[in-house]
């Protein structure tokens, strides 16, 4: 090596002329060589420490030095001056706010770009996606709306998916976000640091991920891990404005010559990668990292002198050097013929150290992580809304922003700084109203009550139209977007002049109600006293309309302080200790099974080894790493109570760790599940048990009439920081079912994935004495624990960690409050209050953030679990819009329950249909889903439901089955088959199934679409 380098050195000088010169580039690669294939890229948050609009103007500065539109623009001079330079963007949030401010000469040059092959894009999103907070179906509609644009503009379908900067990686992403998009390659920076040294030393970080249980083989993808963990250039290599690696000086008039040092250095640099990675003769490298490329002229001078400087020795060296993309990259390293290693679990949780599990955004910000969800199923209800009415969709624009917006690896995470949460919330505010406000004109346009108004402050019983109604009363509109009848809870608020309410439906029928006390919101002054609760029974895709009026005092339920032995709706029941209010048992009547069930509210003491950055945490002992937004790091195993007795005892003691911890729970001080009070509530159609915990913790135990489940209500906030501690508060169910090491998270949503406790599947785990955060995973929509004969499952309304620290035990982490920064890049603690300064500081202003979160708790047969979990998955996820619209209103509705779609449709609960898009052009999007994974039950089957039923007043006249975004016929999509070492089933081009094609000009009578478990399809109709 010392010779070739040596012989390098001298040739670089005598080639080196006087004069001004030209440098010789190539993109094209060269057989038999070591081929560096150098990647021009920026990564552009679409938000972090600043907001979309100051990352894309330029503004703020003083944070960071980043504006996306001035890399766009310098990317642009610089592309034209030499056809081999190539550049790769991802982030179409940004790309399409700064092509709409384009003249049509530089548009004419972008699409001269991405024609000749000089620019690609990757992933195509939005934005490029969270993995572990975001659910499926937002993950989709984030994809799904970059992807439009840029077939709309350019005629691209990205062929590669580039989530290099995410916390760990979803095998959702893997099999649905890649391979069903179409993609030949995803490529990320973050796997956890055990596994990449691992990966590393067996030349293994590319690899086939066969990701689905369920689909296998045909929706397998090519996976590159990068060596580094990161996604810059190689060290020493970085030639942004803002590194500091020097400049390549060639010019011998002026001092400082330097380019037998840099391409020693490249040199070097090239083979220590291949000697870590399959013998392809290609390697890829990363030129560039967050925000850079503002002056792109600096990176591409020194990359010509680079790649010229190598390649003039590339037959000594036998390294060549050439200007590339990720999809240049995946041809070449497949051409190459390799058998590949493959992957079937997925990558969390992510640990860049001993002491540093990426744990803690699975939780951060749980209100925001709420919102954005709640404002996924409104996109849903009004897309299908405006498609219903023939719209072309435009005016829900600002909700597809949004919540394209909101999927971001630095927003659903929480994990970005405090103001840019408040604007996450004002994108997300002016989204839910547009896409409101056309689900209320579709109601109308349908025959439904006009003027319907969207309360967004339901959770906190306010609801200005409905508080302030006459005593004519007001009536409700529920939507539901589902394509299946459904049961939904509507708890509306009332007038506190009324004593109580009374319901009826559209035809005049009397609906059981009951009128509850509202459990109080600290800090909410305009909040109702009282609530009407009932059960609306919706239709398929349609709405529905009740009438609100007052009713005598004497409908009030009764309310009692002693709890009785057993709750029960006749369906599912729950047992208590009368003497202490809190809960032992629960049984499923209907299924004849039970379980004990001891629920505790617990915190764990966020470990605080210092403010500042740097505290990483090295070392099997150390405790510099902090706890927070991004990693949960406890000061100890032990969760300590909730209730405020508890707390104070905890804090007068000084507890800040385990031993101290352990002297409380010999004094019996420890013991987060008996309240404090307990009101009990018997209405007409409910039953509940309001537990007072704490002043910050208050929960409400509902079982409603028709449901087989439980649900448990929330109320944490503020969370005290008494003694400088910072406290991440969790809820801990215990069962006596026998689950031993293993549990089962979900995917994003989709399938559930077994795991062990203190257990990696690919690389022997360590844990460095952090017993809870390495055993925390993410859950977006139910964990579940399970024996023989019982499955217990808890279903929150929002992502959270969870994790089964001891069989038959499952906990949420539900709310964090943290003093410290942990050194991630935030730079905030993260200290959510009602308002902060603009600048990060300590003396935030207003109280803690108060967060109201729900559980839906079941309780079944291990072998059909699935039959109950499953649809209520759907429905936790698709919450019925419900509107507010005046007595005169609905009397003057022709229609006052109608369905948007199809008269009758009642699709099985295995067959959801998932999107219903307008595309323009009278194109519909029509995306079905089979929600069930193989082996998950009797329902675990191939289920067939036709495209037709859903169309009753318009003729299909063409149907054409395509890529998960809709890009591209699924009949031309030509993957790449790749050979792995396992053999037997083999990945097909066209993810493994025959692609449904129909057209007739007299229109198609019927289109049977048949749906395997996990299976998701889409379909371009025009009618």
């Amino acid at each position: 090596m010392r010779a070739i380098l040596a012989a390098v050195a001298l040739g670089v000088l005598a080639a080196s002329p006087a004069a001004a010169r030209r440098y010789k580039t190539t993109a094209e690669p060269r057989d038999g060589m070591l081929n560096v294939h150098l990647v021009s890229h920026t990564h552009d948050d679409v938000s972090w420490l600043k907001t979309y609009e100051q990352y894309l103007t330029g503004n703020n500065d003083t944070i960071q030095f980043a504006s996306v539109q001035y890399i766009l623009d310098t990317v642009t001079d610089e592309l034209a001056k030499d056809p081999n330079r190539r550049f790769l963007y991802i982030e179409q949030g940004f790309f399409q706010g700064w092509w709409r401010e384009q003249d049509a000469d530089t548009q004419a040059k972008w699409r001269k770009y991405v024609k000749n092959g000089q620019v690609e894009f990757a992933n195509g999103g939005w934005c490029m996606h969270d993995e572990a907070a975001a659910h499926w179906a937002s993950m989709v509609d984030n994809t799904y709306y970059g992807h439009k644009f840029l077939l709309d503009e350019f005629d691209v379908k990205p062929r590669v998916g580039w989530q290099i900067d995410p916390f760990g990686h979803s095998s959702t992403q893997a099999w649905l976000l890649s391979a069903e998009a179409g993609f030949d390659a995803l490529y990320f920076g973050r796997i956890d640091f055990q596994d990449r040294e691992l990966r590393t030393n067996q030349s293994r970080m590319e690899m086939v991920w066969r990701a689905s249980q369920s689909i296998g083989a045909p929706a397998e993808v090519f996976t590159g891990a990068f060596l580094s963990g990161n996604y810059g250039p190689p060290q020493g290599l970085c030639f942004d404005v803002n590194c500091k690696d020097g400049q390549i000086q060639d010019d011998e008039r002026l001092e400082d010559v330097n380019v037998e040092y840099y391409v020693n250095l490249a040199l070097t640099r090239a083979w220590e990668m291949a000697n870590h990675t399959q013998p392809t003769g290609h390697i890829m490298w990363k030129m560039g990292s967050d925000f850079q490329y503002r002056s792109a002229g600096e990176w591409y001078k020194n990359l010509e002198k680079l790649i010229h400087y190598v390649n003039l020795r590339s037959d000594e060296t036998g390294v060549h050097m050439l200007y590339s993309t990720p999809t240049a990259y995946t041809e070449a390293v497949h051409a190459s013929g390799h058998t590949w290693t493959v992957k079937t679990d997925d990558f969390f949780p992510y640990r860049d150290n001993p002491h540093g599990a990426w744990t803690g955004y699975f939780s951060s910000r749980p209100a925001l992580k709420g919102y954005i969800y709640e404002a996924g199923s409104i996109l849903r209800a009004a897309s299908m809304a405006v498609a219903a009415a023939g719209s072309d969709g435009s005016s829900i624009d600002p909700l597809w922003a949004a919540v394209g917006l909101t999927q971001h690896h630095d927003a659903v995470t929480g994990t970005s700084k405090q103001h840019v949460t408040y604007d996450y919330a004002k994108h997300l505010s002016k989204g839910v109203a547009a896409g409101t406000a056309a689900v209320s004109t579709a109601v109308a346009g349908a025959g439904g009550p006009a003027g319907s108004v969207f309360c967004p402050r339901l959770n906190e019983s306010v609801c200005l139209p409905a508080q302030s109604a006459s005593s004519a009363g007001f009536s409700v509109v529920a939507f539901n977007w589902l394509a299946r009848p459904r049961s939904a809870v509507q708890r509306i608020p009332i007038p506190d002049s009324w004593a109580a309410a009374a319901v009826t439906s559209s035809n005049g029928s009397v609906v059981v109600s009951s009128t509850l006390t509202n459990e109080p919101v600290p800090f909410v002054s305009d909040g109702a006293a009282r609530s009407v609760f009932f059960v609306a029974e919706l239709p398929a895709a349609g709405f529905a309309t009740f009438k609100v009026a007052p009713a005598p005092s004497a409908a009030l339920p009764k309310s009692a302080s002693a709890v009785p032995p057993v709750i029960s709706n006749g369906l599912f029941a729950l047992q208590f200790n009368p003497a202490t209010g809190e809960l032992t048992g629960a049984t499923n009547l209907r299924a004849g099974i039970n379980a004990s069930l001891k629920q505790e509210w617990l915190w764990y003491n966020s470990s605080a080894g210092g403010p500042g950055w740097g505290n990483t945490g090295q070392g099997p002992n150390s405790f510099g790493q902090n706890s927070g937004a991004y990693i949960f790091r406890p000061n100890s195993s032990t969760a300590f109570p909730a209730s405020e007795a508890d707390a104070a005892a905890f804090v007068e003691a000084g507890a800040t760790d385990a031993t101290a911890a352990e002297k409380l729970q010999g004094a019996g001080r420890l013991s987060g599940s008996v309240p404090r009070s307990v009101r009990v509530t018997q209405g007409k159609n409910v039953v509940q048990v309001q537990q007072d915990f704490a002043d910050w913790l208050t929960q409400t135990i509902r079982l409603v009439d028709g449901q087989d489940f439980a649900e448990i209500e929330a109320t944490i906030g503020p969370v005290p920081i008494d003694g400088n501690i910072g406290r991440e508060v969790i809820t801990r169910f215990s069962t006596d079912i026998d689950s031993g090491k293993s549990f089962f998270t979900d995917s994003n949503a989709r399938e559930f994935l077994e795991r062990v406790r203190d257990f990696r599947p690919t690389y022997d785990l360590e844990l460095y004495g952090e017993t809870v955060t390495n055993n925390y995973y993410p859950v977006n929509a139910a964990i579940r624990v399970q024996d023989g004969s019982r499955a217990f499952s808890v279903l929150p309304d929002r992502p959270q960690a969870g994790g089964s620290l001891t069989s038959g035990q499952v906990e949420l982490m539900a709310h964090r409050r943290i003093l410290f920064d942990d050194a991630r890049g935030v730079g905030e603690a993260l200290n959510e209050t009602v308002s902060a300064q603009y600048h990060p500081t300590f003396e935030r202003e207003g109280h803690g953030l108060v967060i109201r979160v729900l559980y839906r708790l079941r309780l079944d047969q291990a072998a059909s679990a699935a039959t109950g979990y499953r649809p209520l998955i759907d429905e936790a996820f698709a919450r019925p819009l419900t509107m507010v619209a005046s007595p005169a209103a609905a009397a003057a509705a022709p229609r006052p329950t109608a369905q948007l779609l199809a008269a009758g449709l009642n699709w099985p609960v295995n067959a959801h249909l998932a999107n219903f898009d307008a595309r323009g052009n009278g194109s519909i999007v029509v995306r079905v889903t089979n929600p069930f994974q193989t082996g998950e039950g009797p329902l675990a089957v191939p289920v067939t439901v036709d495209l037709a039923d859903l169309f009753p007043s318009k003729t299909i006249t063409s149907v054409v089955e395509t890529t998960l975004t809709a890009n591209q016929p699924l009949s031309e999509l030509n993957r790449l088959v790749w050979k792995t070492e396992t053999g037997g089933e083999r990945a097909s081009p066209s993810l493994g199934r025959t692609a449904i094609e129909a057209s007739s000009p007299d229109g198609l009578a019927s289109v049977p679409v048949e749906l395997k478990p996990q299976q998701v399809r889409t379909f371009m109709v025009t009618a």
